[in-house]
Order: structure tokens, then sequence, then C-alpha cells
């Protein structure tokens, strides 16, 4: 643990970030949220390395020896998953509410005061949270391209056309995309009272949305503001089979435990064929493609996480 700054102000945000051998990527990362709107002494910014094989360390310590004016705290863990490591961050956040976004992520500078100001308009709010954009100047490859087309199709379609415009409250758990943790904020409260993310998920799956549905299950409302960071993460082909498969993977474990969910993400060639359909419409055969691998590896992402589960005997209770 190092790199933690006393003030007198109080601290009235936390930032907490999980990283694992993203060094490329994270620079960036920090460096965006280092160069936020709101004083330095009214956030924190914490990070959990969570055993990362790469350079990681030594791109934090470098970061913090530049930043010495910023409230960061840097935690170390052994490998124990993204669930494991934002809580750690969690648990040591100083500020009434708590900030997430991923180390592939590069975050506006107006970001915590944009989110945070509307828990002033909106009191009773449990949360408050936008979605991801990717620069496609930044992938070279038809197949990353499509992917990119692909996913923002798939989102006009789940939440509607004109969800990159529209601000709205909502206490229904399908019915917001707020709570993905590329950008998102909760109370410090709210998190503390569902005991954080679900360390038993030890992959990268859907552990965003498995905390908001117990948040929600509270009947604890989320907002969704039209607001996006940059998302800059790798796309291959097979990073992109990989996402896919675990997916599959977190939506099994997400339905496990809430089988009213099944209907919603059990992989069914119905709503595959739907989503091969609207991709085959779009010019380019790549389209086609990325729908298809989408059934294919969530599906057996979904078998696999079924098969862990049940060879463990895990059963839920609600």
């Amino acid at each position: 643990m190092s790199g933690e700054i006393t003030v007198l102000n109080k601290i009235k945000y936390s930032v907490v970030l999980a990283t694992y051998n993203r060094a490329v990527l994270l620079e960036k990362c920090l460096e965006s949220l280092a160069a936020q709107t709101i004083d330095k002494t009214a956030y924190e910014v914490i990070i959990v390395n969570d055993g990362s094989e790469d350079n990681t360390e030594k791109i934090i310590i470098e970061f913090a020896a530049k930043n010495k004016d910023l409230n960061f705290l840097h935690l170390k863990q052994l490998n124990s998953g993204p669930a494991k490591a934002r809580n750690a961050g969690i648990q040591k956040a100083r500020g009434e509410i708590v900030f997430f976004t991923d180390d592939d992520c590069s975050v506006p500078g107006d970001w915590i005061e944009a989110l945070s100001k509307e828990y002033q308009q909106y009191p009773d709010i449990a949360g408050v949270g936008g979605w991801y954009k990717y620069d496609k100047n930044e992938y070279s490859s038809r197949i990353s391209k499509a992917y990119i087309d692909y996913m923002t199709n798939l989102f006009m379609i789940g939440y509607g056309a004109n969800i990159f415009e529209k601000k709205f409250i909502e206490n229904r758990f399908l019915k917001t995309p707020a709570g993905n943790t590329s950008n998102m904020s909760y109370k410090k409260s709210v998190l503390d009272e569902v005991g954080g993310f679900d360390e038993t998920i030890k992959f990268v799956g859907l552990i965003d949305w498995e905390m908001k549905k117990r948040i929600m299950d509270l009947d604890h409302p989320l907002l969704y503001i039209p607001y996006l960071v940059l998302h800059s993460k790798p796309l291959s082909m097979s990073e992109i089979a990989r996402k896919f498969f675990n997916r599959g993977r977190g939506y099994y474990h997400l339905a496990a435990k809430n089988p009213e969910l099944l209907h919603a993400y059990k992989p069914s060639w119905r709503k595959a064929r739907r989503n091969i359909i609207s991709a085959m419409s779009a010019p380019g055969i790549y389209l086609f493609f990325i729908a298809f691998f989408d059934f294919i590896y969530k599906s057996i992402g979904w078998e696999y996480q079924r098969f862990i589960e049940n060879s463990n005997k895990i059963r839920y209770q609600k």
C-alpha cells in the first residue's frame, strides 16, 4: 500500500480502479482521472493491482510520483479477479459516492462532476451511470469495426434508438443500461448495504450486472445519462471470442441466481437468428460473422459455467 495523501478537506468522491495486465492502456486511464475538473482535494483515486505480471506496477509507481497533489491509494493483491479487487477498493473508499471505470478506458475531464451533480438533483437514486464508445480510428481491422457496429446496434435494439440522447430514472433491472462499471457511480452506503461485488465470480463477466441486480432488487432506482467514456480495449478475433465466452458464463451465473432472468439471458437460436438477420441487413459479411460468433461463444460459455457450478453443487436462494 503506498501513495496515500492525507488532506484536511473531506473527500467527497472515490474512484475505484481494478487493473490486471493492462500496462499499455493503464497510463492513459490514470492520466484522465488525474485531469478532472473538480478540485483535487475533493476526490481520491484507489487503484488495485490484481496480481499483474506485466509492468503495471511500474506504471502505477511512476504515475504516483508525477501526481503528488492527487489523493492516490495503491493496493496490491494476488490475482483473484476484478470483483475482489473492486471490493478491496470500496472498503478503503472515503467518499460518499464511489465511481468505477475500467483500466482500458479514458474518462472525460468533467466525468466526476457530470455524474456527481445528478445526486443533488435526484437525491433518492442509488447510482448514476452512462455508457461507453469506441474510437473507430484506433482500429484498423474490419473485424474490430464490425464488432463495434454490432454491439452498438444491439445496444440500441435493447434500450431504444434514442438511448444515446435520453436521460431517465429506472427501477426495473432489464430496462436500464446504467450499471456498467466502465462508467458508473454508486452511493457508498448502497454498496455497503449489498456487500459489494460477488467474489465467487473470478472472471470478467457481468460482475457489474450481478451487483446491479441485487441493488435494484432492494428497490433502489438508477439514473442513466447519455454520457460516454472512451473504451480502447483490444478487439482482435480472439479477444472478441473471449468476450462473448465470458459473457455467456456471466449470463449463466446471473440467471442461476435469478431464475426470472433465464428468458432474457439464455442463448437461443431464436435470439441469435434475430441478431444475424439484423446484421445481414447491413453491408459487408463481417457483421454476419460477429453475430454468429456471438451465439456460438456465448452458448459455449453458458454451458461451461453451468458445468462448473453444477460440478461444485452451487445452489442459490433468493
